[in-house]
């Protein structure tokens, strides 16, 4: 460098004077020159020494004036200014080379070493000591006790607390690092002049920007040419694509060779139950057997690829990665009934093979990027997870379950398509990798608009169909009304009692009526009979001979009452299903309350079977003895501000508008006031009437004590005037049924044609209702949600600089601030998150997903870390092949099929699974694929493999799925409870199952199905003898097992059932020792032990 040359040259020029007896004027002249040619070549800003003047005046220094003899004073004192000047130079010089160095010429390791073990504490932000080892400027400054770099190296005060140990404190250097370290201070400490980024540079501790999975991807060149065949390998193993070339250089650089091609039954095996999740038939075998040729097998891998199953096999695996539950979780753990659409997306999607960006999209933002369910289903996946609906009653409380789920959120998401573990930067910077606190919150504030909550989609189309079908029953059901009323004329002359309804009368015909009074359809009548059968059928609804069922205590008459149904506070009777459905309504009833001092019993209550969903006319719920319109959590509730009440015995309506209005009569007269909270529609064949309860399930304050004389349910709103002539005429009734007897069969049959119609248009409105409004768990935007700022440490309380939504620094360029004004709304923070997390690095985004198709195929990704490719994360494998595939990916469009192609066709997933000396001697684990690894069917593949042998597999898509569980709410907390046996509407694939937090079957628990409440890329794989023993003893075994010797078993051929079984169990037949000892365990123990048996062999679980 020049000033070290310049310094060397003065040194020569010093040496030489020193040999001189005498000191000329001209060597003086040249000591001023070099020093004075030294400054000028040195940066003037930066040498903190001025030694000399940069010019000296022409009478005292110039080369033609000759000095005077050296006396020997002179000598002495120009000797010590020769040394001086000397002395201050080598203390500049010192200093210079420490501030001359820039950063292209400061050592990389160094720099990365202290990135990874100095900067975590002395950085820029608040540097411990004062000390900022961050850049040359930083150290000269020193740390809060001076100057670290002293005058030599060997008494800096820098190598002093790395000669000692003194630093770090921690986790002490190795002898290498400090010996790299010692080079470095001695050198002159060199640091770049700008500020190093710690967050940057990867180092042996820590990723930086820099690290392998954020790099731009780098595809190399093939090392084996594809489609030549290598003679020294059995079978020539075919090199039939770049996975081959790239796994068979591998092998060969590590002294390994591959296994040749597997049997067709162990690829059909492994092909099918990969792309589908579902095994081959025998036929299928013995067809590829006869023709195992690359075109049928490429051929068979298309049809694989395009059948619906493929969807719900990589569906399953998805839902794992998103932890897809349905119920909340926590200690309340609600079921979520209306989150299988998102499921159902997920299925559909990749049947669609939608592009993998636009599918990962769709997941942050579908509901702003495409209208309808879709759209809003997909973004399902954003509270698919787990949510705390209780959080304690205290601010602090509460924040902090705000900040627990979005670090879920944001944890799910950052892993599931970056496969960075973003979540660990919320209290500080990202230990391991380059993701700051900064770009965490940055994230929070994208995802900070929306809450969990399920919002009503309505297709216009179908919307239109409805209407035609409600015009037509309206229709329809007039036709009803006026033959009825004519029937009704006619049999009251002289046929029904003076009560009847009259030609005049404005009251309409009910669609459910009950008469408690009347012989042998109310309690009086029904006395002898119940004192037999409690809960027998005990009284028939008048109009359509609807039965009612007694539920709870036991039934008895009281003298003085008259008959009637009483109710004794522990009983209520409730009806079968409606076969008619409800919307505009009235009910009313005669009914005596006794004693009046009770509170919240209903009288007459329509509800869903469920008891969800009910509208009642209910007593004292709210306000003592005053009336109420129940309903559920007082969705249609108000008070009507009516009189207290001091009559026990009372007629009372309730009438429900179609605007929504709700009014109340007592007697015939208007109760108080009405008010406006919208309509409930109670559907055919899901509704039913309940007497003495408000709402099931039976308990708490719902019962009722008293009498019910009475009750009558329209379809209609009555007039005013209806209702006060129903109060005035208590003993009116409607015995239809014996009404059309009297009438003769013609009538009957006219009148039963137009409730068939009506039944049609009814079935059909509800299937379309279904299809029309549908409820969809999933987003639901909350404005307002104010600014976002980074919590310090975590911590609630202590609030930082207010960020904006943005991603992380490390991916798409040096900054992750989307640009978005501050009172951005949650669609655009959403969508421009979504755009972010696709376009930013793509690169990062095709290697985690196609890692992780590889992990699903081969049982463990190149990657051994599906979810994290970060530092703590495993290192590739396969680096150049992780590459070429993600490349591929990106030109193939992000199609999933294309990938699933590549790999399942290449002669490395093709391989035999038979173990080798050499290959376990060198490579136990079979990371280098030396074979095809073994593995064991996981739970749901093993459930749908058994419901499909046996015949009973149910192949319907979509829809809500099966549940095999039982499940009730007890004092706020909900309990899952798997039923004994499956019913037959469980038989569908286990994708569809209902799939609740905290509860699994106990053999899809044994098999290792995770729960969902959290993420799961990589599932256990164990072996325990409770996975035999459930196999063989387990309630759902032994349904299949029926199920399969059902089908199988010919009492009169145990050859031929033995053949069965093992064709459609294990794929092939018996061999003849085989035959025999299964001959004998048939003999002696049925036909059924030895279906179990198949199912617990390692041949029905095991792939190989």
């Amino acid at each position: 460098m020049a000033h070290q040359i310049a310094f060397a040259s003065m040194g020569g020029v010093l040496l030489a004077a020193r040999s001189q007896k005498q000191y000329t004027g001209g060597s003086r002249a040249m000591v001023v020159f070099c020093a004075t040619k030294f400054r000028e070549e040195l940066p003037p800003r930066r040498f903190p020494l001025d030694i000399l003047p940069p010019q000296m005046p022409p009478n005292r220094l110039s080369p033609n004036r000759r000095i005077g003899p050296m006396t020997p004073m002179r000598a002495f004192w120009t000797l010590g200014l020769i040394f001086l000047i000397r002395g201050l130079l080598s203390i500049g010089l010192y200093a210079q080379e420490v501030a001359q160095e820039s950063h292209e010429k400061s050592d990389p390791a160094v720099v990365s070493l202290l990135a990874g073990r100095c900067l975590e504490c002395h950085g820029q932000s608040d540097p411990a000591g004062g000390l900022d080892l961050t850049s040359i400027g930083g150290l000269q400054r020193g740390s809060d006790s001076g100057d670290v770099l002293g005058k030599t190296w060997e008494t800096s005060k820098l190598w002093e607390v790395i000669a000692t140990e003194q630093m770090p404190p921690k986790v002490k250097l190795t002898d290498k690092e400090k010996e790299l370290l010692g080079q470095w201070v001695s050198q002159g400490a060199r640091l770049p002049a700008e500020p190093i980024d710690r967050l940057g540079i990867s180092s042996d501790y820590r990723a930086g920007y820099d690290w392998w999975s954020l790099r731009e991807l780098a595809p190399s060149p093939l090392p084996i040419r594809i489609g030549e065949v290598q003679p020294d390998i059995e079978e020539g193993w075919p090199v039939r694509n770049m996975v081959d070339s790239y796994v068979l250089a591998k092998l060969r650089s590590n002294g390994l060779k591959p296994n040749p091609g597997a049997s067709p039954r162990s690829l059909l095996r492994r092909v099918f139950n990969d792309l589908i999740g579902l095994p081959p038939s025998f036929e299928q075998i013995e067809a590829f057997e006869r023709n195992p040729s690359d075109e049928a097998y490429g051929l068979l891998v298309d049809e694989l690829l395009k059948s619906p199953a493929y969807g719900e096999r990589w569906g399953r695996h998805w839902l794992d990665v998103v932890r897809f539950g349905e119920s909340d979780g926590f200690e309340r753990n609600f079921p979520r009934l209306h989150s299988w659409p998102y499921r159902d997306w997920v299925i559909e999607s990749l049947n669609q093979d939608m592009p993998y960006d636009r599918f990962v999209q769709m997941q942050i933002a579908g509901d702003q990027m495409q209208a309808g369910a879709a759209g809003i289903a997909a973004a399902g996946f954003l509270v698919s997870g787990v949510h705390n609906t209780v959080v304690g009653s205290s601010d602090r409380m509460k924040r902090i379950a705000v900040q627990d789920e979005l670090e879920e959120k944001i944890g799910t998401m950052s892993q599931a398509f970056l496969g960075l573990t973003a979540q660990c930067a919320r209290c500080h910077e990202h230990k391991f990798d380059p993701i700051s606190s900064e770009s965490y919150y940055r994230l929070a504030a994208s995802l900070r608009g929306f809450s969990h909550g399920e919002r009503e989609v309505i297709d216009e189309e179908l919307e239109r169909l409805e209407r035609g079908l409600e015009i037509e029953r309206a229709r329809v059901l007039a036709q009803l009304r006026e033959f009825e009323q004519g029937a009704m004329k006619k049999a009251s002359a002289g046929e029904l009692s003076a009560g009847e309804l009259s030609a005049g009368s404005a009251i309409p015909l009910p669609v459910a009526a009950w008469d408690f009074e009347s012989s042998g359809l109310g309690l009086a009548g029904a006395e002898k009979s119940a004192a037999q059968e409690s809960n027998g059928r005990i009284f028939y609804d008048t109009v359509r001979g609807l039965a009612g069922h007694w539920r709870g205590g036991q039934q008895a008459s009281r003298a003085g009452l008259g008959g009637g149904l009483v109710l004794d506070g522990r009983s209520y009777l409730e009806t079968d299903p409606i076969d008619f459905g409800v919307e505009e309504k009235t009910l009313a009833a005669w009914v005596k309350i006794d004693p009046l001092d009770q509170s919240g019993g209903g009288v007459l209550s329509l509800q869903s079977l469920d008891g969800s969903v009910f509208d009642a006319i209910v007593y004292a719920e709210r306000e003592s003895r005053q009336w109420m319109a129940g309903s559920n959590g007082f969705a249609r509730s108000e008070s009507f501000g009516g009189q207290r009440e001091s009559d026990p015995r009372v007629h009372i309506a309730m009438r429900y508008r179609a605007d929504g209005t709700i009014e109340a009569f007592r007697n015939g007269v208007l109760y108080g006031r009405g008010y406006r909270r919208g309509l409930q529609r109670f559907e055919a064949g899901k509704s039913q009437f309940l007497f003495g309860l408000r709402h099931g399930p039976a308990g708490g304050n719902r019962w009722l004590t008293g009498v019910i004389y009475k009750a009558v349910c329209f379809d209609q709103a009555l007039s005013d005037e209806a209702i006060g002539e129903l109060a005035r005429e208590p003993r009116l009734g409607w015995n239809l049924q014996e009404a059309w007897t009297k009438l003769g069969e013609s009538f009957a049959k006219q009148r039963q044609a137009y409730r068939s119609e009506l039944e049609r248009i009814d079935r059909e409105l509800v299937d379309l209702r279904a299809s029309v409004r549908k409820k969809i768990y999933s987003v639901v935007s909350n404005p307002g949600v104010g600014p976002t700022k980074v919590l310090l440490r975590g911590d609630v309380y202590q609030e930082g600089a207010e960020v904006r939504s943005g991603g992380i620094d490390t991916i798409g360029g040096p900054r992750g601030d989307f640009g978005l004004a501050p009172d951005a709304t949650d669609a655009q923070r959403r969508m421009a998150l979504a755009q972010w997390i696709t376009q930013a690095n793509r690169s990062l985004l095709a290697r985690v997903i196609v890692n992780r198709v590889w992990h699903y195929h081969f049982g463990v990704g190149i990657v051994e870390t599906p979810n994290d490719l970060g530092f703590n994360g495993a290192r590739p494998t396969h680096p150049e092949l992780l590459d070429a595939l993600a490349q591929a990916f990106l030109e193939d469009g992000m199609k999933l099929k294309s990938l699933h192609r590549r790999i399942v066709t290449s002669s490395a997933y093709r391989q035999s699974s038979r173990p080798r000396e050499d290959g376990l001697s060198k490579d136990a684990s079979n990371r280098l694929l030396w074979r095809y690894p073994v593995r064991r069917l996981d739970g749901e593949s093993a459930r749908d493999a058994m419901l499909m042998i046996a015949g009973v597999l149910d192949r319907t898509l979509g829809g809500p799925g099966y549940v095999d569980v039982d499940y009730k709410d007890t004092n706020g907390t909900t309990y899952y409870v798997p039923k004994s046996q499956e019913p037959p509407e469980c038989f569908r694939r286990t994708v569809y199952r209902f799939n609740p937090r905290c509860e699994r079957t106990s053999m899809l628990d044994v098999l290792d199905c995770p729960d969902p409440s959290a993420t799961a890329p990589k599932r256990a794989m164990t072996t325990t003898p409770l996975q035999a023993l459930s196999l063989l003893n387990s309630d759902f075994v032994f349904q299949m097992t029926d199920a399969l010797v059902d089908r199988m078993e010919d009492p009169q051929q145990a050859d031929t059932t033995i053949s069965k079984l093992f064709r459609s169990v294990l794929l092939r037949d018996p061999t003849a020792e085989e035959r025999v000892q299964c001959r004998q365990l048939v003999a002696k123990h049925g036909t059924k032990a030895l279906a179990r048996a198949l199912w617990n062999s390692s041949e029905f679980l095991v792939l190989d």
